[in-house]
């Protein structure tokens, strides 16, 4: 048995060393679209929970048959609760906020590259996301008329995410790309936020700045895009 044993360790070995030797490591650049649905509180007073899009470029190193890095740079757009909404002798107007990220990490392939149509992977990463709340605008109907423009603080966060996905190849150098994310942002504590209050007829700002907790934040994504294959 151990001599049965020792041969198979000895024949997985030497495979592994043969397909690092003749594996081409390439680079990839994929470009996706991007559906996020989140499972957290509005970021801000202007936004809303709903799922919001983004886009996403990430290049990927694939250093043998079954391993490689990458990285990520995502940016989403958060949508307002409201458009325009009157109140009492105005109306406010918001705007989309925004959500940037990157992260890089490692991705596991479960089949050679070589002669295969469709490749699967799952991947681990961390990275910094942050938050950037649009302004609301306040529009009087009063005479002379006047505004307030509310602005509210942003969020930087911590997190790490997993996920999967497959390419299809359509050709050596292009590729469809398909893929699921879920990402966990952490929580930070004793947080200093700033909102302002900005008029336009000379009244003073006002600053109002608060002490507290930035919560865990989750939300899936679904990503789809095209890739692009170069040779190292």
């Amino acid at each position: 048995m151990k001599k049965i044993l020792s041969i198979l360790i000895f024949t997985f070995l030497i495979s592994g060393f043969s397909q690092a030797q003749y594996y081409k490591p390439n680079m990839q650049l994929i470009v996706k679209g991007v559906m996020n649905a989140p499972f957290y509180e509005p970021i801000s007073e202007n936004t809303s929970d709903n799922a919001f899009i983004g886009f996403q470029v990430e290049p990927v190193v694939n250093l043998s048959s079954h391993w490689g890095i990458f990285g990520t740079f995502n940016m989403g757009f958060i949508p307002s609760k409201d458009i325009a909404r009157p109140q009492g002798t105005g109306s406010f107007k918001y705007s989309v906020s925004n959500e940037y990220s990157g992260y890089g990490g490692a991705r596991y392939y479960f089949a050679p590259e070589d002669g295969r149509y469709i490749k699967v992977y799952v991947d681990a990463a961390a990275g910094v996301y942050s938050f950037n709340p649009s302004d609301a605008v306040f529009t009087s109907t009063t005479n002379p008329t006047y505004t307030k423009t509310f602005t509210f603080p942003g969020a930087t966060q911590i997190g790490m995410n997993v996920g999967g996905g497959l390419n299809v190849n359509l050709s050596p150098g292009l590729f469809l790309n398909f893929g699921a994310r879920f990402h966990n942002l952490f929580k930070k504590s004793d947080q200093t936020l700033t909102s302002t209050v900005v008029y336009n007829n000379g009244t003073p700002t006002e600053e109002t700045t608060v002490i507290q907790d930035i919560p865990n934040r989750n939300y899936l994504q679904i990503t789809a895009g095209l890739g692009f294959r170069f040779g190292l």
